[in-house]
């Protein structure tokens, strides 16, 4: 295992969850805080991931 993550990095693979970006997470946050959308429509709109959008 520790093989194929040295030979990723040496590529210039990035590893990790990729870093949200906080403006789609603020939108997320307003279209719910109105109350006219569902959780899964907010993420279909925002095109935020449901994990950055459950741990704001």
């Amino acid at each position: 295992m520790n093989e194929g993550l040295v030979s990723a990095k040496a590529r210039g693979v990035k590893l990790g969850r990729p870093i949200m970006d906080k403006q789609k997470v603020k939108d997320a946050l307003r279209l719910y805080d109105s109350g006219h959308y569902s959780i899964k429509n907010i993420i279909r709109i925002t095109d935020i991931l449901k994990d950055y959008y459950i741990e704001s």
